[in-house]
């Protein structure tokens, strides 16, 4: 039996054929640093989901690479984050490492695009450790998709190939992750990367202030009476108006201070809530 895949890599389909150079690259790389994959194929060295559809038998294909695979590649972009099957594979993967080898560092996340474009991470990706400071400056600002897609950048492209892949080979070498055979399916996890954080105890606190305060007023006396008056008076008789008309100041109305208070309470519930 062949050994299991290096490495399986995990990305957005909306991403392009570029990241199938990537993976061939990385491929190459690793197997000229690792002798155990001389001569074997591309597959054997690393996993690559190429399917646009989901079925029995790929989902069965996927899920034992996550089993057996030594290391997670996450290639991180607008795409990948937005994608539930993406989510799913992360967590099979994650639950495989929490249970046998935590604290590891073979999920491998990998910025595809800049960080300025794929606003906060999800907790589960941020909280990893790791450095993007040892692939180059180009690499950090521009992202790989710029690397991998642009000749000039030939050069960095090469320093984070060369890196990246000395740094999966020795981190399987310091942890070798088990193969297992049962777990969690891709149908019985969630995706850690839709869950909608809880709402600020603090903030939740001002917004039940604010309504108390603005159901407080609107029970007020006075309030309540400039409601009645305005559901009980009686439609204006339309009146021609003269050929020449004077300026006139329309009477105070008891409901127009209704409104101005909702309007007061929704400004100070905008100040109260804001962010920052």
């Amino acid at each position: 039996m062949p050994p299991p895949p290096h490495f399986l890599l995990s990305y957005g389909r909306a991403d392009g054929p570029h990241v199938t150079r990537f993976y061939e690259d990385l491929v190459a790389a690793v197997r000229a640093k690792n002798p155990a994959y001389k001569g074997l194929s591309a597959g054997a060295v690393g996993y690559m989901d190429t399917r646009t559809e989901h079925g029995d038998d790929f989902d069965h294909a996927l899920l034992t690479a996550l089993r057996r695979s030594k290391t997670y590649i996450a290639l991180i972009s607008v795409s990948y984050l937005a994608s539930d099957y993406c989510g799913r594979e992360f967590a099979v993967f994650r639950n495989r490492v929490d249970r046998h080898v935590p604290g590891s560092r073979l999920i491998k996340p990998v910025l595809w695009q800049p960080e300025w474009r794929l606003g906060p991470l999800p907790d589960v990706l941020a909280r990893i450790q790791h450095s993007h400071h040892d692939y180059g400056e180009v690499y950090q600002e521009k992202g790989l998709a710029a690397l991998v897609k642009q000749q000039r950048y030939r050069d960095d492209y090469e320093e984070f190939l060369d890196a990246f892949s000395w740094a999966l080979v020795n981190d399987v070498k310091e942890c070798d992750l088990p193969e297992i055979t049962a777990g969690p399916t891709l149908d019985e996890v969630v995706s850690p990367f839709m869950v909608v954080p809880p709402p600020d105890p603090a903030r939740v606190a001002q917004l039940e202030r604010v309504r108390d305060l603005l159901a407080a007023q609107l029970r007020q006396p006075a309030v309540l009476a400039a409601v009645r008056a305005h559901q009980l008076r009686p439609k204006p008789v339309p009146v021609r108006k003269p050929s020449v008309t004077q300026p006139q100041v329309p009477a105070s109305d008891p409901w127009t201070w209704v409104v101005l208070g909702v309007l007061i309470a929704l400004v100070i519930l905008y100040l109260i809530t804001r962010p920052g």
